[in-house]
């Protein structure tokens, strides 16, 4: 009992090695696919710039003849309407179409484009494999239990001008950086619209139904096995995303007595989100650990 004491070292069984070697060389794959995919949008981007330039030139055209005889009132109508033009295209949902100086956009947009160029954009030096948005958002929710226990959690909306204000930060390629000045609400706004605004829905358009079919299995031991092979088959990003998103939501409603936020209230707020049915997600709420394995217990990396 004198000599000091060693940890014993467990060699790593052989399938974990393995398994970790497969989710790299596919985190490998998919980094390659979203580069090729941004350039693919840069290239198309440059297109629709050139495409909606013409556009506007031609449809001048026309108005500058008329207004030729008219002096000095065609000129304004046509400025006016250049001026309303570029305004349009100021919007959140024109940011592929943005001109001049804001030809950055396209390049740097994290809203509204999928999630391997999302997480090849917005990635924070360690890479957890999702968007820092969506990965501060969360972190900043969990960092204080008051902010979980506030009262409508999720289901109360923040400020629209701040919520777009920071969503045109982080697709100006700026990181999101929050701090005690934000609230709640705007918070878990921001990270809705991220969800809500995404190309595909977050568990994929072929995946969501087999997912949903689960909850219609007569056996009820057999609904988990097969979720489970749902969520194995999605993309690593997606899954990385989802098993964040349902141990932060499972957080949420261990505080359902203060912040009125059932499992069921939950998921009538992000059924519309992700786009599938409310049985779906307190389905996966209550079950992400069996679904997800214990991996799914942390805010760890990708694994």
């Amino acid at each position: 009992t004198g000599m000091g004491t060693f940890p014993i070292m467990h060699k790593e069984h052989p399938k974990a090695v393995e398994h970790r070697r497969r989710m790299h060389n596919q985190r490998k794959k998919e980094a390659k696919a979203a580069k090729k995919a941004a350039k693919v949008e840069r290239h198309q981007a440059r297109a629709a710039e050139k495409e909606r330039s013409a556009r506007a030139a031609a449809a001048a055209a026309p108005r500058d003849a008329a207004g030729g005889g008219g002096g000095g009132g065609g000129a304004l109508h046509h400025h006016h309407h250049h001026k309303s033009g570029f305004a349009g295209l100021g919007s959140p949902r024109a940011g592929h179409h943005k001109s001049g100086s804001q030809q950055k956009a396209p390049q740097t947009r994290v809203f509204g484009v999928s999630i391997n160029i999302g997480v090849y954009r917005d990635k924070l030096e360690e890479d957890y494999g999702l968007p820092s948005v969506v990965q501060r958002c969360i972190e900043w929710l969990e960092a204080d239990e008051e902010r979980l226990q506030e009262k409508g959690l999720y289901r109360l909306s923040g400020s629209v001008s701040k919520v777009n204000a920071y969503r045109a930060q982080v697709d100006g390629g700026a990181r999101l950086d929050l701090g005690d000045e934000f609230d709640q609400n705007t918070v878990t706004s921001l990270l809705k619209l991220y969800l809500r605004e995404l190309p595909e829905k977050l568990v994929t358009n072929a995946l969501s139904p087999k997912l949903s079919a689960c909850l219609s299995l007569s056996d009820l031991d057999a609904r988990v096995p097969r979720a489970r092979e749902v969520y194995d088959a999605m993309p690593a990003f997606n899954k990385v995303i989802l098993r964040w998103l349902m141990l932060h939501l499972s957080h949420v409603v261990a505080y359902e007595k203060t912040n009125m936020m059932t499992a069921s209230n939950v998921a009538v707020v992000f059924a519309p989100t992700l786009d599938l049915s409310q049985d779906t997600i307190c389905f996966l709420v209550t079950n992400f650990l069996d679904i997800m394995g214990p991996k799914a217990a942390t805010f760890d990396p990708i694994p």
